[in-house]
This record gives structure tokens, C-alpha cells and sequence, in this order.
């Protein structure tokens, strides 16, 4: 019979080693770029009532981004993949906040130059 990790008897939260951490937060914040950026290509009004079913719905994937325990390492845990992992972290993480910016741009309307001729 095979017996369990020491964690899964314990209270106490166990931590994710921080690649796997890295590597999870990487995948779901590319995976809501994939899903938001079929909104972004709404017409406005269709973005509007998107935006009004869905508040609820976005405002909680923000908070739990940011709410999400910060990613703390030592110096020890720094290696060539891990760099590699930080670099794709910042990465996805601008691109879902280009997304989530770009759901609430409201396009201006562009002025005709008139012709001085």
C-alpha cells in the first residue's frame, strides 16, 4: 500500500514549488487571453452588454490575480529556468492586461482632415 505525502495530514498550507507556480499562473493568464480577446473584437455595443453580463465574472479573474500570494523565491531558487519562467510570466501578464485595457477602450471617433486645396 502506497502512503501519502506528509501534507496531506498536515493543517498546514503547503507551497507549490515555484516553477510549477510560475508555470500554472503562465498558462491561466494565457488561457484568458485566448478567451478575452474574442471580446475585444465585439462592436461596441455588443462589448457594452458583454461587459454588463460579465462584471461579476471579470472583476473576479482581476482580484484574484491580484489578490493572488506574490511570488516570493530565494536567491538559491534561481536558475536558467526559472529566469526563462519569470520572463514568460511578465510576458503573459502584460498581454491579459492589454486585453482587459482593450475591453474597456472606447474607440474615439476619427476626424477627417479637410483638404487645403
Amino acid at each position: 500500500m502506497q502512503s501519502l505525502p506528509l501534507s496531506f495530514y498536515s493543517d498546514e498550507p503547503v507551497e507549490e514549488p515555484l516553477k510549477l507556480s510560475l508555470f500554472t499562473r503562465i498558462h491561466e493568464m494565457e488561457s484568458m487571453v485566448k478567451e478575452l480577446t474574442g471580446v475585444t473584437r465585439l462592436s461596441p455595443i455588443q462589448k457594452t452588454a458583454w461587459l454588463n453580463e460579465n462584471e461579476f465574472f471579470l472583476q473576479k479573474v482581476l482580484d484574484d490575480f491580484v489578490e493572488e500570494t506574490p511570488l516570493q523565491f530565494d536567491e538559491e531558487d534561481m536558475d536558467t529556468e526559472v529566469a526563462k519562467l519569470l520572463i514568460e510570466y511578465t510576458a503573459a501578464l502584460q498581454d491579459l492586461m492589454s486585453v482587459v485595457q482593450n475591453i474597456f477602450h472606447k474607440p474615439t471617433k476619427k476626424r477627417q482632415r479637410k483638404s487645403l486645396r
